[in-house]
């Protein structure tokens, strides 16, 4: 708490223990259900905090509290929080607070400007408590009599103006988001490069439909050369119709979606991407790695738009550190489970100083041409991504959802030509960056 190196004129400095009296909480006898005996109400935690009466008592010679005290939380992990008082009696891990000399308001100003030296400075080795010693030495700087309800007026009118405030950002910032959803949709329904389409209709363009051709054809490719790599490892001569076993991608399924802009096509996941990389899930100590040690990646390093690798864990076990699996820059992240709101979160690495793996809940694609990376990336964030994923997400309980790689391979993604693709991409970098620049 800072200290005043002159007090204004009239004022006087006080330790707390001379402008308060505290009286501890008791739990009263006979609690229970409201009755005819049973008519005063006790003021535990959640009657403090929530404004929530369950138990009553009888009258008897308990702490009392009323309407013009202040309540101190005493005892647990929210010690020195204060609030206003109920009437009734004082919990037994709540203390009631009054002064004969301050203002009711302006006490209960005071008390929030001091609950984080009571609450960081506590005694108690299991269940922290109010250390006495601090709260009674605590400086109380007191105004003349007749300026603390000026000062309560002020204060009240400077906390309506920021909560004002508050409320304006929020709103803002949920304005700003449907914004951005509204960006993500016209990206991904085609309106954002309508105009773009029109002027450049002229010139001979590779169609969404010749690029996914062009994928599909080194896709086959690549798993040809893997399977010629395979059959070497071995030493085995190719047997005749090995290239035959080539497993097709699924087909999307298109019913019910929206018709797609002239040139753009439709996919699968499992059209674009070359393969899909997962780590493994064990035991490992609670902390991000140091430079020299190895990490596993948290399903939290991909839940909030940018990769963060200080959400990781510590591996302590020098036989599964695998370099192949350690997270780059520019790696494409999907994030396969975590609650309904999160699963399927997915980041472009942007930077990388620590040697973090892939977990088994977080995946790695690899598309065979990547320059769509930041268009499923969209996808992936706007209404026609995250229907998918919400649909395809599987699990009993909302606080964990999964989505199969079986289900993910079969997403439907609409596939602009890859000039357009630029150009959503282009488009839609400035108008974010102008969304943060609104938002600061």
């Amino acid at each position: 708490m800072s200290e005043l190196k002159e007090l204004p004129n009239g004022w006087l400095e006080l330790p707390l223990s001379e402008v308060i009296q505290t009286k501890k909480g008791k739990k009263p006898q006979d609690l229970g259900e409201k009755s005819e005996s049973r008519l005063i109400p006790y003021i535990n935690i959640k009657a403090f905090e929530k404004k929530i009466v369950t138990e009553y008592a009888p009258e008897q010679g308990a702490v009392k509290c009323n309407d013009d005290d202040i309540l101190l939380v005493w005892d647990g992990a929210r010690s020195g929080l204060s609030g206003r008082g109920i009437s009734g009696y004082v919990g037994s891990t709540l203390a009631r607070v009054r002064s004969d000399i301050v203002n009711v308001h302006y006490l209960s100003y005071y008390f929030e400007s001091i609950y984080r030296i009571l609450n960081t400075q506590t005694k108690g080795v299991g269940i922290p408590h109010i250390n006495p010693a601090i709260l009674n030495n605590l400086p109380f700087y007191l105004p003349p009599k007749d300026e603390q309800p000026k000062i309560v007026e002020k204060l009240d009118e400077l906390f309506s103006e920021l909560d004002a405030g508050v409320k304006e950002l929020k709103i803002a910032q949920i304005k700003l988001t449907k914004y951005r959803h509204s960006l993500l949709k016209s990206a991904i329904e085609g309106s954002l490069t309508q105009k773009w389409r029109v002027d450049n209709n002229k010139s001979k363009q590779e169609t969404g439909n010749d690029l996914l051709e062009r994928i599909l054809m080194k896709r086959c490719e690549q798993w040809q050369q893997k399977k010629l790599e395979e059959f070497k490892t071995k030493n085995k001569i190719p047997p005749k119709g090995w290239k035959d076993k080539y497993p097709k991608p699924v087909i999307p399924d298109t019913k019910g979606l929206p018709k797609l802009p002239e040139g753009w096509a439709w996919a699968s996941l499992d059209m674009i991407i070359g393969n899909i990389e997962a780590g493994k899930s064990f035991k490992c100590l609670e902390h991000p790695p140091e430079l020299d040690e190895y990490g596993v990646v948290k399903v939290s390093a991909v839940s909030w738009g940018e990769y963060d690798e200080l959400e990781s864990k510590t591996c302590t076990r020098p036989e599964l550190e695998n370099d192949k699996i350690l997270i780059k820059e520019g790696d494409f992240l999907f994030s396969r489970a975590n609650t309904t709101e999160l699963v399927g979160a997915c980041v472009i690495v942007k930077r990388v100083t620590k040697k973090i793996m892939l977990s088994d809940k977080i995946l790695r694609f690899q598309f065979i041409e990547d320059k769509l990376k930041f268009w499923i990336l969209q996808f992936m964030r706007g209404e026609l991504g995250r229907t998918q994923i919400e649909y395809a997400a599987t699990g009993n309980q909302a606080s964990m959802k999964n989505v199969s790689q079986g289900k993910l391979l079969k997403f439907a993604v609409p596939l602009p030509p890859l000039n357009e693709v630029e150009e959503i991409q282009d488009n839609l970098i400035t108008a974010f960056e102008n969304v943060i620049k609104s938002s600061s």
